[in-house]
């Protein structure tokens, strides 16, 4: 049980920096994508001369931004969630639940996972159509469901056992990341799993 409890703050930590990472890069695509559709605009109505490349630039921005934007929103507990019951259940049946939820989510990454590497594989061939250089159209299709999928597995084991932890102790378990107090957050979480690892 201590050693579980220390397990689980070393990965929490580790997937508090993974989780800020993925805020960074999904904000900085989203202002990757309006700079360039602005850019596009300008250029095809002030100069009357569109930038191909611009577009899918564009479309392989929004695609990595989503899927680094889910992996980070299962830190922030923020995926969508009918939740008629948990607010009227014990602490016990509440972590449960979620442990519940979290191996159902971890149980479909392994099972999308080995899909994600074949397909990674086949569009590797392929390469993409518009952009200055040529790349493997893998990097914009298949590697991001990859890298967000592996990030939400990663997540998945953390609160599943974080949950488990917590049917035992009777405690409620913080998302990872939190919009506004963050840092206190952390702190408490902190507290708790140095408790159980004490």
């Amino acid at each position: 049980m201590k050693a579980l409890g220390k397990l689980l703050m070393i990965s929490r930590k580790f997937l508090v920096l993974l989780g800020k990472i993925e805020m960074a890069l999904a904000v900085g695509l989203l202002f990757l994508i309006v700079a360039c559709i602005g850019t596009q605009v300008f250029t095809r109505y002030v100069f009357n001369y569109p930038i191909i490349w611009i577009e899918e630039i564009s479309v392989y921005s929004f695609i990595w931004g989503v899927f680094i934007g889910a992996a980070a929103g299962l830190k922030y507990n923020r995926h969508i969630s009918i939740q008629w019951v948990t607010p009227k259940a014990s602490m016990f049946t509440k972590n449960c639940l979620a442990a519940i939820g979290h191996l159902v989510t971890l149980i479909l990454v392994i099972i999308i996972l080995p899909a994600a590497l074949t397909v990674m594989g086949v569009e590797g061939r392929s390469m993409t159509t518009a952009l200055p250089i040529m790349l493997p159209r893998s990097l914009f299709y298949s590697v991001p469901f990859f890298v967000g999928m592996a990030s939400m597995g990663l997540t998945a084991i953390h609160m599943f056992l974080e949950h488990l932890l917590a049917m035992f102790t009777g405690q409620q378990v913080e998302p990872i990341l939190a919009y506004f107090s963050h840092d206190e957050d952390l702190r408490e979480a902190e507290k708790v799993l140095e408790g159980v690892a004490s």
